[in-house]
């Protein structure tokens, strides 16, 4: 009898941790599923923040293009409405398509135009090194600018090593 009771306890254990189980796995993947659906909502927001700066950038192009007209630079103006025309076709595309949507064109753009695609990362690489650059602290930038492992000391000349120190102590004046 004893070893029915155990063989009973065992079986209604397992099947309270399968049942916990259960509901752990539930409420984890709706947590899941919210943190997907905020991301999502974040990855939104900042598209629709880009599509709208762009935008700004292409309306600022075409009035550039037309003070250049009243200048009588026509050229140059034609190039900025160019410029303007494109960049308002991306800010468009932005807003009208999902992430994958976005994702599945760079990808084919990339298969089709690889160089194209590689001298356009770079750009943007470059642009947004730039971008982090500028807004970043001015004081980082001024002190360790050039590889400068510390800020430079302006109270006294350095020799030639570069070490006031060492060369004090080599000359014996230590």
């Amino acid at each position: 009898m004893g070893v029915r009771d155990s063989s009973g306890q065992k079986s209604r254990a397992s099947e309270a941790l399968d049942s916990t189980s259960d509901i752990l796995r539930e409420g984890g993947g709706r947590a899941f599923d919210q943190a997907i659906g905020r991301v999502r909502g974040m990855a939104d927001d900042q598209k629709k923040i880009a599509a709208s700066r762009l935008g700004q950038v292409a309306h600022a192009l075409h009035e550039a293009a037309r003070d250049l007209e009243k200048e009588k630079q026509d050229m140059t103006a034609h190039y900025a409405d160019l410029a303007a025309d494109q960049i308002e076709r991306v800010a468009e595309t932005l807003r009208e398509k999902e992430w994958r949507e976005l994702a599945e064109d760079v990808e084919a753009l990339a298969r089709r135009q690889p160089a194209l695609f590689i001298g356009g990362a770079m750009v943007a690489g470059f642009l947004l090194g730039r971008f982090l650059r500028s807004s970043g602290n001015s004081s980082y930038d001024n002190n360790y600018a050039y590889g400068e492992s510390e800020p430079y000391d302006y109270s006294g000349d350095f020799s030639s090593s570069g070490n006031r120190e060492e060369e004090t102590r080599m000359s014996g004046e230590i």
